[in-house]
């Protein structure tokens, strides 16, 4: 009797379990292979995400701090711009107010002069011939006009201006000798005799009316700190002058070609004037 069934069974069993067992074992490390590779994959996406978020980061702060830095570029343009002017607008009222204490000096010499100027025209006076009593005055009025000329005229940051008051001083200067001259050449006492009768009025007339010219267009350069910004009217004005020598033939006053703000209204604080208006 044979006795070979037994261990033939457990022989055969013992196979069966392995193959389990091993089908087990590689699928378990089939499945930690994958879970590896998922860690991996998973880890390297995480890894790329935070990189693009890093880098992203990293780009919006280098965008922030070119915006801070444009924008401080720009508060410090803005501010040296500001800077700059407030400086110009000091300076331009330095120069302003240096104009306009200039300029009120002249008129105060020019309104010194304007009581003289009936005695100026019709009396052709030599400054160094005139008697005390009549000529004290006359001659310190004349004087200050002159000063004038060589202090605050040339000080006014206005060359028109300039221009125009020495013009003044210069008419007054060259009056007498300019007169007599245009009279010496007329023929005959009777003739030189009527062209001043004539001419005297006129002479004064147009004094008063450049002197008025003058001290309005420095009214302007008080005002708003220039006469005639346009070249061509600034040599209009500057070239515009009373001919002092034409008091024979009559002729009508003297009027500006380029006449300054309020010379109409200017004119009628001026009896003496002949387009003076009265009051009605």
């Amino acid at each position: 009797m044979q006795i070979s069934v037994g261990p033939s069974f457990l022989a055969d069993s013992s196979k069966w379990t392995d193959e389990v067992s091993a089908v087990g074992t590689l699928a378990g490390a089939v499945f930690a292979m994958v879970a590896i590779i998922a860690t991996m994959v998973l880890a390297l996406r995480d890894r790329d995400r935070s990189n693009k978020l890093r880098e992203e980061d990293q780009r919006q702060a280098a965008r922030d701090r070119a915006d801070s830095d444009q924008r401080l570029r720009e508060e410090r343009e803005a501010a040296d711009r500001r800077l700059r002017e407030e400086r110009e607008a000091a300076d331009r009222r330095q120069v302003r107010d240096w104009q306009a204490e200039n300029a009120i000096a002249l008129l105060h010499r020019i309104a010194d002069l304007h009581p003289h100027l009936a005695f100026l025209a019709t009396h052709l006076p030599a400054f160094d011939r005139l008697d005390l009593v009549v000529g004290e005055d006359l001659r310190g009025a004349v004087g200050s006009l002159q000063r004038g000329a060589h202090s605050e005229a040339l000080a006014l940051g206005s060359p028109v201006g300039t221009v125009l008051y020495r013009n003044l001083v210069h008419m007054v200067m060259s009056l007498e000798p300019t007169v007599r001259e245009a009279l010496d050449r007329l023929p005959s006492d009777a003739e030189r005799a009527e062209a001043w009768a004539v001419g005297k009025v006129r002479l004064e007339t147009d004094l008063r009316r450049y002197s008025r010219y003058v001290r309005l267009w420095l009214c302007e350069l008080i005002e708003k700190g220039e006469i005639l910004s346009e070249p061509q009217q600034a040599q209009t004005a500057v070239g515009d002058l009373p001919h002092l020598g034409g008091v024979w033939p009559p002729r009508s006053p003297w009027t500006p070609q380029v006449p300054p703000p309020g010379w109409s209204e200017d004119t009628d604080l001026d009896p003496a004037d002949p387009q003076f208006r009265a009051a009605l």
